[in-house]
Order: structure tokens, then sequence, then C-alpha cells
């Protein structure tokens, strides 16, 4: 039988890999909760958003110490899997930006590609205006004035964590 709650804090280049298995192999409860730990990866993820971020496989990183390059190396998995996830329409997810980071994520109801989550991001966007912004679209303005936390702002938008209605009612 499926398990109701799943928390994977395992090694952090094959999250991806854990969660299409999870998924994919039906081990999570309809109504089950996936938390994934670690995600911003000391915030490390962050630098993602950087134009100019050098990545765990580059030259600019081979001169680097073994240690930063394995934290490099995590930290880009854990944006892989994040970016990956946002876009995949089996679940609905949400990032929390506590400590290092936590996503919750539950199965998508059929109704279609993105479930609740996509729709709801889709209409705030809708709403307020706007086109749903891209990966380029955040990269581009993630180096402005806003400083960490208008880069953990933008990353959480990368990583498809809409505000819930609720939450922007309260402003």
């Amino acid at each position: 039988p499926p398990f109701d709650l799943i928390f994977v804090d395992a090694d952090k280049k094959r999250t991806w890999e854990y969660y299409d298995l999870l998924v994919s192999r039906r081990l999570l409860a309809p109504d089950g909760l996936l938390l994934v730990d670690n995600v911003l990866w000391k915030g490390q993820v962050l630098e993602r958003l950087e134009p100019a971020a050098a990545l765990a496989g580059s030259e600019a990183a081979l001169a680097l110490p073994a240690a930063e390059r394995r934290s490099m190396a995590l930290r880009d998995a854990l944006h892989g899997f994040s970016t990956r996830l946002a876009s995949d329409g089996r679940v609905q997810q949400l990032l929390l930006p506590l400590r290092d980071g936590l996503t919750l994520a539950t199965l998508a109801p059929p109704e279609g590609p993105g479930g609740l989550a996509a729709a709801a991001a889709a209409s705030a966007a809708e709403q307020a205006g706007e086109e749903p912004a891209g990966e380029e679209k955040l990269v581009a303005g993630a180096s402005g004035s806003g400083g960490s936390d208008g880069r953990l702002a933008a990353y959480l938008r990368l990583a498809g964590s809409a505000e819930p209605a609720a939450a922007q009612a309260l402003r």
C-alpha cells in the first residue's frame, strides 16, 4: 500500500530519481505528503539566479577546492530538482524557505497538468496583468537591488511556489 508521509533526506544528487521513483511507482498515497529536505542548500541555490554563476562541471569550478566543488554539485542537483518539480504536472508543490528549505508535494488532482497550484499561479499572474515568468525573466531581474530577499523571492517564483490566495488577502 502507498505511504501517507514520505520524507526524503538522502543523496542530494539523486533527489529527482528518488522523487520520480516514488511518484511513478505510486508509493505516495493519493492524499499523502512528500517532504524533501535541504532544497535551498544553505541558500546556495540562489546563486543559480546569477548569470555569472559557475556550474559544478565548469572550468572555473575545477580550480576550486574539492569541498567547494562538491557543494556546487549538490547545489546544482537541488536546483535541477526544484525547477523540474515545478514543471511536473503529477504533483502540486510548495517550497518553504525554512532554514535549509523544505519542499512539500502532494499528488495533483486528475483535472490536468499542473493541478491547482499551476492554475492558481496562472490566475494570480493574469490578475496582476503579467505573463507567467520563465527562468530567463527571473534571472534577469534577480540581481537587482532586492538583495538576498529579492533573490529568495525570485527563486521561489522559479521553483513554482506561488503565494496562496489566502496569504495574499492578508496583505
